[in-house]
């Protein structure tokens, strides 16, 4: 009887949070035509054909506006690294892929001579090393100083270009320390005194055969389905700049990753797939990685502390693809969570994770410490002795399951909603007018002028275009009543 209602209060929690197939499948549409907008902002920014990717937990769905960083990878569009034998129509700047020797899941890029760097993006600081008589291409790629406009300006070669991000938004741009191949960094938002946190790497379009040996493995059960198998197999694989830390040649090595494909697995997961994954998550960097943090720095060691909500992810395609999908419901929930951390016990037993795209890539041995794995091993067999009451020790979901207050809890998540509606109405322009009004946004010489670009620009668009349905109840709404209910939240007038 008590699990059934810590059950009820779980799942209740978990839609009023926002994790439910229904607010996912809202959010992909936004964040698609977020990365058509976007895409077309920075072609004309850097005067170069690429594509910027929304990826991660937004790109998924399942990233409440504030909950998660935004990911995102630049693309050269006319660049392809390509396996021996494997062309790519069109005309691109061609890389080869170098396995011999390299970690499994990760490869050496190939140049057949050293004028390929001047027909690559100009935005970037290209690295070029010899080995015996070979040119490779380095892992140490940087984005050139987007806070120096001079720099820009030898990027774009358009002094026009440059002088698109002079505003107050550019100027308080504020860059974090790079632990990765990502490049983080904070746009301060119009609203209030709070940042939007970024993510951004570069990546190169890999052609390769690796996406066949996926596809063609064999499965007991339908998950992933034959249609959405076919759909991956047509998918471009990246190379992301970062090697396994500590093995040989790591500056040269160019991890091989299937995001697009991982995109869209999470895409097709069902209701309860989805709330069983954002628990995970929420485990992960509520309670795990503090707990890593915590006893690693006991032990006097100075080590950086990984991301879990990676691992967290393979162990969920993983599980999806060992049973029959039907398993995924409402009534079975504690079971199939419990499930994934049971898997995620052995496999840390094993010392062996293996990443669900590329099983030969050991995701314990590449992102673990050896006293790293113990500890987490540790954790998560003290969680399993502990049931289902470890949950109410995740801060994400300890006031939903604590408070009996249902009222309270219900006020709470139509704020919450209500705000990111207001937040993401901006992503549903058309991607010509969002490319315009992003590039108005950077050149705003004020926050408040920047708050006016939204109230005469992006308003107007939903209430009078409100196609997805998403925003109802913003239609009946003043601009009286939008400023006073949702503008001084972010002032902390009224809170969250």
């Amino acid at each position: 009887m008590a699990d059934n209602v810590l059950l009820g209060n779980v799942l209740a929690g978990l839609e009023r949070l926002g994790y439910s197939k229904e607010r996912a499948t809202e959010r992909v549409k936004i964040y698609n035509n977020a990365t058509k907008g976007s895409t077309l902002y920075h072609r004309r920014k850097y005067n170069e054909d690429l594509e910027l990717i929304i990826t991660g937990s937004r790109r998924e769905g399942l990233a409440s506006f504030w909950v998660s960083d935004t990911d995102e990878m630049i693309v050269p569009a006319y660049v392809a690294c390509c396996e021996t034998g494997i062309n790519p129509r069109g005309e691109h700047v061609t890389i080869d892929l170098d396995f011999e020797d390299a970690p499994s899941g990760y490869t050496f890029l190939k140049l057949a001579n050293d004028g390929l760097t001047q027909r690559l993006p100009k935005m970037i600081n290209w690295e070029i090393v010899q080995k015996g008589n070979t040119l490779y291409l380095k892992n140490t790629q940087e984005f050139r100083d987007e806070t120096n406009k001079e720099d820009e300006e030898s990027v774009t070669g358009h002094e026009d270009v440059a002088d698109l991000d002079t505003g107050w938004m550019r100027h308080n741009i504020t860059q974090s320390e790079i632990t990765g191949p990502a490049f983080p960094f904070s746009i301060p938002m119009p609203m209030g005194n709070r940042f939007l946190n970024y993510d951004r790497v570069l990546a190169l379009k890999c052609y390769c055969s690796g996406i066949h040996e996926w596809c063609d493995s064999k499965r007991k059960y339908d998950w992933p389905g034959l249609e959405l198998i076919e759909k991956i197999k047509g998918l471009n694989a990246h190379v992301v700049p970062t090697g396994v830390k500590g093995s040989i040649h790591e500056t040269l090595q160019w991890r091989i990753c299937y995001t697009l494909a991982e995109i869209e697995l999470v895409k097709s997961f069902n209701d309860t797939q989805i709330k069983v994954y954002a628990v995970l998550k929420m485990l992960a960097k509520g309670v795990l990685e503090p707990a890593l943090k915590t006893r690693t720095s006991e032990k006097g060691d100075n080590v950086h502390v990984p991301g879990l909500t990676y691992i967290m992810k393979n162990i969920m395609f993983w599980i999806s693809e060992d049973g029959p999908v039907e398993m995924f419901t409402k009534e079975q929930f504690f079971e199939r969570l419990l499930e994934t951390l049971v898997k995620l016990k052995k496999y840390l037993e094993e010392e062996n994770l293996p990443n669900y795209m590329i099983p030969s890539r050991n995701l314990c041995m590449e992102k673990l410490t050896p006293e790293q794995r113990v500890i987490l091993l540790s954790e998560i067999e003290d969680i399993l002795k502990e049931g289902l009451e470890f949950l109410k020790r995740i801060p994400q979901l300890a006031d939903e399951i604590n408070n009996s207050n249902e009222e309270e809890l219900n006020m709470k998540a139509m704020k919450r909603f209500t705000e990111e509606q207001f937040l993401l109405s901006t992503f549903t322009l058309p991607p010509e007018q969002l490319a315009e009004v992003i590039l108005q946004f950077h050149d705003a010489h004020t926050r408040e002028e920047s708050g006016l670009i939204y109230v005469e620009k992006v308003l107007p668009y939903f209430r009078q275009n409100n196609t997805s349905g998403f925003f109802e109840q913003f239609s009946h709404m003043s601009d009286e009543e939008i400023f006073r209910k949702i503008l001084m939240q972010f002032y902390g007038q009224l809170g969250l």
